[in-house]
Order: structure tokens, then C-alpha cells, then sequence
């Protein structure tokens, strides 16, 4: 899923054709390793601290059981540290294409002074 929220002034369909240009660059040319690492790191501490929490855990635990086998809760980081730049471009070019492509506006309306 990719999201975007618009800055004043911008366009809509000019977003919505910046949007498609960066995903058919992610495409085209792999990221450099050390924005690869970046989200790695990001990815990881995110989860870490996420797993402090009882309640967190609980609910990540869960989530891993309803997918088959709640032990991949311990396997989760390590997963995405073996993630490498083929396996990117590979399902960037398997995922982001037109024919699976679903566009939804959500746009605000215009407050009435009421």
C-alpha cells in the first residue's frame, strides 16, 4: 500500500504522477545499502520496542499464530536483515505494475462556516 497526503497548493494528479515516477524508479535502479540498512535498522527497532510491551506482544504473537506458527515472532528481524537489493527489484517489478493498481481520492470537504 502506498499513501500520500497532500501539501497546499499541490495538484492531485500531479502527485498521484510524482507518486508513479519514484515507484517506477524503485523499479528501475536498486536502493543504495546504506537506505537499505537505514530501514533495516528502522524496521528492527521498531519491533524491539515493540515486543516490550505485554499487550504488543501479545497481539504480535497472535498475529504470527493466525499466520501458521507464532515462533516466527523470534525469526521476524532476522527475516528482513536477509532481505538483499535482487529481492527488492524483484518484487518491486512483480508488485508495482498498472494491473494492480487500485487509485481511492479521499478528498475533504469544504468546511461551510456553519
Amino acid at each position: 500500500i502506498v499513501t500520500g497526503k497532500l501539501m497546499k497548493g499541490v495538484n492531485i494528479e500531479k502527485a498521484e504522477t510524482a507518486v508513479i515516477r519514484v515507484i517506477d524508479e524503485l523499479k528501475d535502479t536498486v536502493p543504495m545499502d546504506d537506505e537499505i540498512d537505514k530501514v533495516k535498522n528502522r524496521y528492527e527497532s521498531s519491533t524491539v520496542l515493540s515486543n516490550t510491551s505485554i499487550l504488543n506482544k501479545a497481539l504480535n504473537l497472535s498475529v504470527f499464530e493466525l499466520l501458521g506458527d507464532a515462533s516466527r515472532i523470534n525469526r521476524e528481524v532476522e527475516n528482513y536483515r536477509a532481505v538483499s537489493k535482487p529481492m527488492i527489484k524483484d518484487a518491486a517489478i512483480r508488485h508495482f505494475n498498472p494491473e494492480n493498481c487500485s487509485t481511492l481520492y479521499y478528498i475533504a470537504s469544504k468546511k461551510t462556516g456553519k
